[in-house]
């Protein structure tokens, strides 16, 4: 006697459905890149070229002797603290950390004023110069980089005032 075969049902394919990960709160790095302004980018790329710059020599001799920004407090230091601060202003603003206070001068005023402080310090170096010992110091490469930096944070305050609308400033009390 022949036994019947079972009749074999094909089986629907699942195909497997690829792993979404939630989105988290916090934006990331990429929506940080894609969120910076034209003005944002002058003002980092000023902040993190006169970082450097400032381990650049700034002043030395022909025989190998050099000073960098971090030798002088007020017209080195100063200045890259300067610009780091507003780096770090533009990142936190960005990411939504921070928002920006409520002040009677626009954001990009502000931002020309401390930019403006920073080169006005660099340039004071350029001008007044160096000695050790009464023996003048030629002035390097170095300086000259970190003065054009510090001329971009002044210059990324700017093209936010021009291509960005100006925050609306509060009404003097008793208007």
């Amino acid at each position: 006697m022949v036994q019947p075969q079972p009749v074999v049902q094909p089986q629907p394919v699942v195909e497997p459905q690829p792993v979404v990960q939630p989105r988290s709160a916090t934006p990331g790095f990429n929506d940080l890149l894609k969120s910076l302004s034209p003005a944002d980018w002058t003002i980092l790329g000023g902040a993190v070229g006169l970082f450097i710059f400032s381990f650049f020599g700034w002043y030395g001799t022909s025989f190998g002797y050099s000073r960098n920004g971090w030798h002088y407090f007020l017209t080195g230091i100063v200045p890259v603290l300067l610009g780091v601060a507003l780096a770090v202003h533009v990142v936190l603003r960005r990411l939504g950390i921070w928002s920006v206070p409520t002040t009677a001068l626009p954001l990009a005023i502000w931002e020309m004023i401390v930019g403006g402080v920073a080169a006005a310090l660099v340039l004071i170096r350029v001008v007044a110069g160096d000695d050790v010992g009464g023996y003048g110091l030629d002035r390097k490469f170095g300086v000259f980089l970190a003065l054009l930096a510090a001329l971009a944070l002044v210059a990324g305050g700017f093209v936010r005032h021009q291509l960005e609308p100006a925050e609306e400033a509060p009404a003097p009390p008793g208007a």
